[in-house]
């Protein structure tokens, strides 16, 4: 479990791979008719592909 800032330091966590993830996670990962995926996909990579994967990678996403 990640801790917030409301309660504590964030530590790093690690990427899980897909085939680990639940099986009711699944239906969060594809795609959707409100956002355009096959269009942002590209752009997404191009500017995140370099961070690290995990908590670093989501956290350069919110910020």
């Amino acid at each position: 479990m990640c801790r917030t800032a409301r309660n504590g330091p964030l530590r790093t966590t690690p990427q899980s791979q897909v085939e680990h993830l639940p099986d009711e996670c699944i239906q969060f990962l594809l795609g959707s008719r409100y956002c355009e995926t096959d269009l942002l996909s590209n752009t997404a990579w191009a500017m995140f592909s370099g961070t690290p994967a995990g908590r670093s990678r989501v956290q350069a996403i919110c910020d």
